[in-house]
C-alpha cells in the first residue's frame, strides 16, 4: 500500500544536517522507495507510487511537494498535474485555491521561503491520509506509517505508549485530536496546516467543519436530493478514474448499495467486483439484499464465507501504531479482502464507511431542536417535529420539551452517549476533562451549531484507519467515497430535519437515489450485525483474555478495575454481562501495549 516518509530540518544547522542525511542514507538501503521531493530543509520519499492513483504534484522549484490523490472540481487541469493556479499558489504559500478548487487524499509539504524557515504540513480535510509527526534530535519526521520512521531511528530514541493517551482511548474510543497514545508523536488533523519550526510546532486550521455548518443550505427537499446525488454521483466515479479494477463491500445496505448505482458499467470504465461476507451470525446475513443491489447494477458478485478463527495471540504480533485498534472482527477480514482482490487483479477496495453519518442515521430528536433553532417555530415546524419523534423513538411532547429546551438553555449532556465503560477504573473516567488535548476541538469548542449538527460533525471527526495492521502490505487500498471532502460539505450544510424528512435515517440520501436502488433496499429499516461472531471469537478465547488482563499492562497502569474484570471473564453463567465489544477492545488495547513494551529497550512502557 502508498505510504510516504518524509523528514525536515534547519539546513543551516550543520548537527540537524548531518541527520538528515543519515536518514537519506538508511532509506536508500530499502530500494522500494522513491524521492519524491529532495532540497536543503525538506526530502519527501514514497513508497508505492503508482501514476493515476498515488502521485508526487510538485509545484515549482524548491517550493514543495503534494502526494497522494488530487482531483480537481472546478478548474481544469491535466492527469497528475495541479492547476496552473493552484500551483502558482502554493509555490507562494497559500493553500486556500487547493482547498478550494481540489479534493482528495493528500499530504501537501511546503517549503520555507529562505533557508532555516518553516516547513510546512497540510493534510487534506477528508484526512484519508494518516498524517504522524515526531521529532529527534532536531529533526522532524512526518509519516504516514510510524514503523517507517521508528527503521530511522536508534532503538534508545523510540517513544513509547503514554498512559494518559491509552485512557483516553478507552474512554472515547479512536483518538481524533492532536495527541496520539504514545509520547511524542502527534498528528496533524484533517484541514490543518503545521509549521515545523526549529524550536516548536505551530499549527493553523485552514478548514473548519464548524464553520462550513454554520452556514446551512435551507432547500426543498428535490433540490437537497438532487444536489446530494450529484456530489456523491461525481465523487464516487472521480474515484473509480483511479484504478482500473475495483472490490466493492456490498454489504446489501443502503451506503453501499447507493455507491454501486454509482458504478454502473456504463457510468465507470472501471471493472468492479461486488464482495459480501457471510458469517455464522443469522443477523449479519445479508445476501438476499447484496444479490438484489447487484442484479440492480449489472455487476458480479461474490459471496464469501467470512474467518472468525483469527488467533486473539496474533495482536502481539502487530506492527506499532499511534494509537490502538479495537475492531478485532474488521482486522479478520484484511486477509480475505487481500485474497479476492488479488485474484480479481484489484488493488482498491470500496465501502460504504461514513454513510451513517454523512446521511444521518443518528435516532435522536435532534433534529426537532436544529428546526427550531434554524428556522424557528413556524416553517414546517409540526412536521418537523413529527418526523423527530419518529426518528428517536420518543413522543411528540418530549421532543418538544427537549426542542425547546434546547433552544432556550442548550445543554450538551445528551452528547456522547453510547460507549460502555463498565471495565475501566473510576480514575479514567474522572479524567474525561484533563484528556481535552487527545479529542477533536469539535469536542471542546463552543460550535454555536445546534445540538444535532454538532453531533453530526463530531461524529465525522473520529479518524477512520487507512492501513489495517494485520497485513496490510498485501491489502487492496481502502477507499471510503461517502468521506470524500465535497460530500462531508455538502452533508455539513444540509439540515438534519432536511436529512431526515419523513422521520427515518438516511431520508435523503435514500429519495435522492432511489431510481437506482431496488425497492427493498430503498425502503430498508433494519441493518445486519457481526455481534454474534465477535462475541464467539471471545468465548473460544476465554483464558488468554483472563490471562492477559488480570496480570497485563491495563492492569498495572491503573487502567481497567481488575476485580470487575475478573468477574465479567469468570466461567460462571452470564458472567458476560458486560458488552463484549468492550473487552475485545480491552484485550486489542492490551496487546497493542505489549506490541510495544516488547521492543523497547528497558525500561518498557508507560508508568503509573
Amino acid at each position: 500500500m502508498f505510504r510516504y516518509l518524509a523528514w525536515a530540518w534547519d539546513p543551516t544547522d550543520d548537527a540537524r544536517s548531518h541527520l538528515a542525511s543519515q536518514f537519506e542514507q538508511r532509506l536508500q538501503a530499502r530500494p522500494d522507495w522513491q524521492c519524491a521531493h529532495r532540497q536543503p530543509g525538506l526530502s519527501v520519499h514514497l513508497l508505492g507510487r503508482k501514476a493515476g492513483t498515488h502521485e508526487a504534484y510538485e509545484f515549482g522549484p524548491g517550493r514543495g511537494v503534494v502526494v497522494g490523490k488530487v482531483f480537481h472540481r472546478s478548474v481544469a487541469a491535466r492527469a497528475g498535474v495541479l492547476a496552473a493556479p493552484v500551483a502558482a499558489a502554493l509555490a507562494e504559500g497559500r493553500v486556500g485555491p487547493l482547498l478550494e478548487h481540489c479534493w482528495g487524499r493528500y499530504v501537501a509539504f511546503i517549503a520555507g521561503r529562505a533557508p532555516g524557515d518553516a516547513v510546512r504540513v497540510l493534510r487534506d480535510p477528508s484526512g484519508s491520509l494518516p498524517c504522524h509527526l515526531l521529532t529527534h534530535a532536531g529533526v522532524w519526521l512526518v509519516c504516514s506509517w510510524l514503523e517507517d520512521a521508528l527503521a530511522l531511528l536508534p532503538p534508545e530514541a523510540y517513544p513509547a505508549p503514554d498512559r494518559d493517551g491509552v485512557g483516553a482511548f478507552l474512554l472515547f474510543g479512536a483518538l481524533s485530536g492532536a495527541r496520539t497514545a504514545v509520547t511524542g508523536v502527534v498528528q496533524a488533523l484533517p484541514g490543518e496546516v503545521l509549521s515545523l519550526g526549529r524550536h516548536a510546532l505551530r499549527r493553523e486550521r485552514v478548514w473548519s467543519g464548524a464553520g462550513i455548518a454554520a452556514s446551512p443550505l435551507l432547500l426543498a427537499r428535490g433540490d437537497a436530493a438532487a444536489l446530494l446525488r450529484d456530489t456523491v454521483e461525481c465523487c464516487v466515479r472521480q474515484w473509480s478514474t483511479a484504478y482500473d479494477r475495483i472490490v466493492l463491500r456490498l454489504s446489501g445496505g443502503i451506503d453501499s448499495s447507493i455507491l454501486l448505482s454509482c458504478l454502473r458499467a456504463q457510468d465507470t470504465e472501471a471493472e468492479v467486483l461486488c464482495l459480501n461476507y457471510r458469517s455464522s451470525d443469522p443477523g449479519a446475513d445479508e445476501r438476499r439484499y447484496a444479490r438484489l443491489a447487484a442484479r440492480k447494477a449489472g455487476r458480479a458478485l461474490r459471496e464469501v464465507t467470512a474467518r472468525e478463527e483469527i488467533r486473539i495471540e496474533t495482536l502481539l504480533e502487530l506492527p506499532r501504531t499511534p494509537t490502538p485498534r479495537s475492531h478485532v472482527a474488521a482486522m479478520s477480514m484484511t486477509a480475505l479482502d487481500a485474497e479476492v482482490a488479488a485474484e480479481f487483479g484489484a488493488t482498491a477496495m470500496f465501502s460504504g464507511v461514513g454513510g451513517d453519518l454523512v446521511f444521518f442515521e443518528l435516532h435522536e430528536w435532534w433534529p426537532a431542536a436544529d428546526h427550531l433553532r434554524l428556522r424557528g417555530p413556524g416553517h414546517g415546524f409540526a412536521k418537523a417535529l413529527l418526523d423527530a419523534a419518529h426518528l428517536g423513538g420518543v413522543s411528540v411532547w418530549f421532543a418538544l420539551a427537549m426542542a425547546l429546551r434546547e433552544r432556550w438553555r442548550p445543554s450538551r449532556a445528551a452528547l456522547g452517549r453510547g460507549h460502555s465503560h463498565a471495565l475501566l477504573s473510576k480514575e479514567v473516567a474522572a479524567q474525561a476533562g484533563a484528556w481535552s488535548a487527545f479529542r477533536h476541538p469539535a469536542f471542546v469548542e463552543d460550535t454555536g451549531l445546534p445540538i444535532g449538527k454538532l453531533q453530526q460533525l463530531q461524529q465525522l471527526t473520529y479518524p477512520v484507519e487507512y492501513y489495517e495492521p494485520l497485513g496490510f502490505e498485501s491489502a487492496p487500498e481502502p477507499v471510503r467515497p461517502l468521506l470524500s471532502q465535497p460530500v462531508v460539505e455538502l452533508a455539513l450544510r444540509l439540515p438534519t430535519f432536511t436529512l431526515t424528512e419523513g422521520g427515518y435515517g438516511r431520508s435523503l440520501a435514500r429519495h435522492a437515489f432511489a431510481d437506482g436502488l431496488p425497492p427493498e433496499i430503498a425502503h430498508r429499516r433494519t441493518k445486519g450485525t457481526t455481534g454474534q461472531s465477535v462475541k464467539d471469537i471471545l468465548l473460544r478465547r476465554l483464558p488468554f483474555a483472563r490471562e492477559v488482563l488480570l496480570d497485563g499492562e491495563l492492569a498495572r497502569l491503573g487502567l481497567v478495575d481488575r476485580d470487575r474484570v475478573a468477574q465479567a471473564l469468570s466461567d460462571r453463567p452470564g458472567a458476560l454481562a458486560t458488552p463484549y465489544a468492550e473487552v475485545n477492545a480491552l484485550i486489542s488495547v492490551e496487546a497493542w501495549l505489549r506490541c510495544w513494551r516488547d521492543r523497547l529497550p528497558t525500561p518498557a512502557g508507560p508508568r503509573r
